[in-house]
């Protein structure tokens, strides 16, 4: 059975619900200049990481639909909404025989959450995406649900300190 990935291009983002940049903005300041009192600390590679989790990957991938955290999209978005001069690296992992029989698999799905950000107003520019391959298990790939997990996009935002 395919999934909607290969079927679909995801084009409706009509599911997203809308982000108060206006809202939000107050608080990730706050965050940014925790972080720059910090540069020195515990948050010395100067970049914000998090794993867009495999659950979320699967859910997609079988009808279309954005069952995200929208709190880590809300994130992403309005710093990348502060910080006009920093991009967003999608890397993008698979298991190693989605890998093997798809390996256009990990495009597509960067290529999706890559639209979830432009839906939201960022420059497609601004957004990288690196393909892992399936180079980078977060777990086994001799079973199903370890090949379930190693299926991931991590987000990162590098260099946020200005």
């Amino acid at each position: 059975m395919q999934s909607q990935t290969e079927t679909s291009d995801c084009s409706d983002l009509t599911s997203l619900e809308e982000i108060n940049l206006e809202e939000i903005r107050p608080s990730m300041e706050k965050y940014l200049m925790a972080i720059e009192k910090d540069k020195n600390g515990t948050n010395n590679e100067n970049t914000i990481k998090t794993f867009y989790c495999p659950p979320t990957i699967l859910a997609f991938e079988k009808n279309c639909s954005f069952p995200i955290n929208t709190n880590i999209i809300k994130f992403y978005v309005s710093l990348l909404d502060i910080r006009k001069d920093t991009k967003l690296i999608l890397y993008v992992n698979s298991d190693t025989l989605e890998y093997k029989e798809n390996p256009e698999m990990n495009l597509k799905r960067a290529e999706t959450v890559k639209k979830i950000f432009t839906h939201y107003g960022i420059d497609s520019n601004r957004i990288l995406i690196e393909n892992l391959g399936a180079e980078y298990p977060m777990d086994t790939n001799k079973t199903e649900q370890g090949r379930k997990n190693n299926k991931y996009i991590r987000l990162s935002i590098p260099n946020i300190i200005s």
